[in-house]
């Protein structure tokens, strides 16, 4: 995963999903409630010139990754995993279980012990916007 984080981006991870995009866009939940969006591209590769490039990627609908892939993070959100009272409060941990909207790619749902959220990712219109302009 990239960029490199201090913690390696955690160990409590309870949920992946992976949105039939162009480029696929992953999902990966953790049950302190945090949620990263990531892009499965190519991994960078050094050429003979000592230039970093990146690789033709031939995008398929079923995410199916090689030994080159990889995930780069774009963004997080935190969703409230119950009600807290005051800062002093323990932190409430639970498994977040995700679910793609089937009628519209650019959002999904995720859902836990204390409710439901409706995420929406503005990136895949801009993805999609992108590679058609590139056509």
């Amino acid at each position: 995963m990239y960029p490199p984080a201090a913690d390696n981006y955690g160990t409590d991870f309870c949920s992946i999903m992976c949105l039939q995009t162009t480029p696929p866009i992953v999902v990966i939940a953790m049950c302190t409630g945090k949620i990263y969006h990531a892009i499965l591209l190519k991994e960078l590769e050094e050429n003979g010139n000592d230039e970093t490039t990146t690789t033709q990627y031939n995008y398929t609908s079923n995410c199916q990754t090689s030994e080159k892939d990889a995930l780069y993070v774009y963004e997080y959100a935190e969703i409230e995993l119950g009600l807290s009272f005051g800062d002093n409060d323990e932190k409430y941990n639970c498994p977040i279980h995700l679910r793609s909207d089937k009628g519209n790619k650019s959002r999904y749902f995720c859902s836990h012990n204390a409710g439901i959220h409706m995420i929406n990712l503005p990136m895949v219109s801009q993805l999609e916007e992108y590679i058609n302009e590139a056509d």
